[in-house]
């Protein structure tokens, strides 16, 4: 059985998760959770006061692109969490975010999908979250897509504690 193994590992992901935390994620999935925090593995780190930047793995082999973030105006916490609520709602609807929509949990939030190479280091296309400020048109220099240098001081935090968002 699978309490008797040391862990579970989704290769695509890099995502390594204890035998006890495994069950308690497919006892979740039995009741229409998705596992976000099983298929896909998540590293954040900020990258300044109040800023971060973060990306996804193993989304690819579910037929979805992984998503990046890079340099941007929110704290490394709510990064991750915002990246965990888009990769289930990707997992739930299907590939329907294309390039160029908009995203936010506002009108005045605004957070523009752009299709294309990886700057924090996939070799994959993925959509970035370029974060513009309310009233910014499509002049690409907000956000993340004012550049940087792929920073690299993501922490892995492949897989949260169901409940405490912990990691392994």
């Amino acid at each position: 059985t699978c309490g008797e193994a040391a862990g579970v590992v989704w290769a695509t992901s890099g995502v390594l998760v204890s035998s006890g935390r495994f069950l308690r994620m497919v006892e979740a999935f039995d009741r229409g959770r998705p596992l976000d925090r099983f298929w896909a593995g998540y590293e954040v780190g900020g990258t300044g006061p109040g800023r971060s930047s973060g990306r996804t793995s193993g989304l690819a082999a579910l037929g979805l692109h992984d998503l990046e973030a890079q340099d941007v105006p929110e704290p490394a916490g709510e990064l991750r969490n915002r990246l965990l609520g888009i990769v289930t709602y990707l997992l739930t609807n299907g590939p329907v975010i294309a390039d160029g929509d908009t995203l936010g949990e506002s009108e005045a939030e605004r957070i523009r999908v752009e299709m294309g190479p990886s700057r924090l280091g996939g070799d994959d296309d993925v959509m970035r979250l370029v974060f513009e400020a309310a009233g910014d048109g499509d002049d690409g220099e907000s956000g993340a897509a004012a550049g940087g240098d792929g920073d690299s001081r993501l922490a892995a935090e492949n897989v949260g504690d169901m409940d405490t968002g912990g990691t392994v």
